[in-house]
């Protein structure tokens, strides 16, 4: 039985499919399975997948008809057989020493869940930005984890640079798995059960995982005719946390949170000069209305987004601050 099982959901990278699997068969700690998903994906990947397992006995393969992200890393959950649990995207890499140093500081801890810092790179291979301020291992409990990943500080909600504890999954003879009807927020939506279940968590800024920043990105909405239904799956994952909350604090910060994001999406649309009249930027004003005490008295939100929380009821002026910027630009 591996200690370690490595999920990758695999879905038209072809072109990045070789270095994440390089990087992660370059691991200094070898006692993991990888499981590949290849979600349907239509160019090369299930035939390089293939080609993997056929050379390393730890590359483990699964064929599915395409069913997206969360599907995939359930599928892979599903059949895992560490008693840890990591993720990788499968156009991103790890570092050589990754997967080893996140289970030596979760034993060093004695931790459930370990984290560690991430760099973003862009496609011409560039270093970007450091996803992760530096500051010295902190160690959390869950709700203190919770607190920070939306806080968007210290680390974020994504799942591939955490190293997660098998018993996580379970609670209560529930098991914990992503929720496939959610297409944004969903890896928010199982970290915060997970960091539920966790007793302690540990976290170090040093960066070990390599984002690929890509403008095809699922997570980068072409917002053409207004803001896209899926969007709104946000806002259901944050209705499904506050329905089990109980902690008035935490309750607080995922208040903020929710609203911080319905004005991001808000002033996109704004910018990009949409109609402010259908009913998706609607049900977002009135998400906003109702948590606008949380994000003006949250202070890890920026006085600037404070401000743009209120003017949200007033497009226009907005509208104009843009054009503004814009004409500023070419003078």
């Amino acid at each position: 039985m591996p200690l370690l099982s490595i999920i990758v959901p695999v879905y038209k990278t072809e072109k990045y499919l070789h270095k994440c699997v390089d990087s992660i068969l370059a691991q200094t700690f070898t006692d993991f399975e990888c499981i590949l998903i290849d979600d349907g994906s239509p160019d090369t990947c299930r035939e390089i997948c293939d080609g993997y397992a056929l050379k390393d006995c730890r590359i483990i393969v699964i064929h599915q008809k395409n069913a997206g992200v969360s599907a995939a890393r359930n599928a892979g959950l599903d059949i895992a057989r560490g008693e840890w649990i990591g993720f990788v995207d499968s156009d991103d890499w790890c570092d050589s020493g990754m997967f080893e140093f996140l289970i030596n500081n979760a034993k060093k801890y004695n931790a459930d869940i370990s984290i560690c810092g991430a760099n973003k790179f862009r496609e011409n291979g560039k270093f970007y930005y450091y996803m992760s301020k530096k500051y010295p291992d902190i160690i959390m409990s869950g709700n203190e984890a919770i607190l920070k990943m939306f806080s968007a500080t210290y680390f974020s909600t994504t799942p591939w640079n955490k190293l997660v504890n098998k018993k996580c999954f379970y609670y209560n003879n529930t098991v914990i798995r992503y929720d496939e009807s959610i297409l944004f927020l969903e890896d928010g939506l199982i970290l915060y059960f997970l960091f539920k279940n966790s007793e302690k968590i540990v976290y170090s800024s040093i960066p070990y995982y390599n984002y690929l920043f890509r403008s095809d990105s699922v997570t980068q909405i072409p917002y053409k005719s207004g803001i896209a239904d899926s969007v709104l799956t946000n806002f259901i994952a944050f209705k499904k946390m506050l329905a089990v909350e109980t902690d008035s604090i935490v309750r607080h910060k995922l208040m903020a949170a929710e609203g911080s994001k319905a004005v991001n999406y808000c002033l996109f649309h704004i910018k990009n000069n949409l109609s402010t009249n259908n009913d998706n930027f609607i049900f977002l004003k009135e998400i906003i209305r109702k948590d606008i005490l949380f994000i003006i008295t949250d202070k890890t939100i920026g006085n600037k987004r404070k401000i743009f929380s209120f003017l949200i009821f007033f497009p226009f002026i907005i509208s104009n601050y843009y054009k503004i910027k814009r004409c500023l630009k070419k003078v």
